[in-house]
């Protein structure tokens, strides 16, 4: 036969369970988190790589000056054409790094993504 807690009894088990399942909720929050951090320190490192780097060094003023979606724009993007497909290759938060786009990214690479 089992028995039934008091009021009191009742309160210390759901205190206890709550606790317990919000333990285990931080530590995995926590974990992502630890992976989200860990993206953001390495977030387009490949910036400083030979296959990009110099290709950003040489029209970086230039980008900056031109008007996003006129023609000296597109001429500037062709001009990056090898550090795009560089930084594309080797970063899955770009949907252009994926066959298929964003539906094979990952919800870290989606927030990575939104984040950028």
């Amino acid at each position: 036969m089992i028995t039934i807690p008091t009021r009191l009894g009742r309160r210390i088990i759901n205190w206890l369970d709550v606790t317990y399942h919000k333990i285990w909720l931080f530590w995995y929050m926590l974990r992502v988190c630890l992976v989200i951090l860990k993206r953001a320190i390495i977030h387009d490192m490949t910036k400083y790589s030979k296959g990009e780097a110099p290709y950003y060094e040489e029209l970086f003023f230039e980008l900056l000056t031109v008007k996003y979606g006129s023609m000296d724009y597109y001429i500037l993007q062709s001009k990056l054409g090898p550090a795009k497909l560089h930084h594309f290759e080797h970063n899955s938060h770009h949907p252009e790094h994926w066959s298929d786009g964003i539906t094979e990214m990952t919800p870290l690479d989606q927030v990575e993504m939104l984040c950028d």
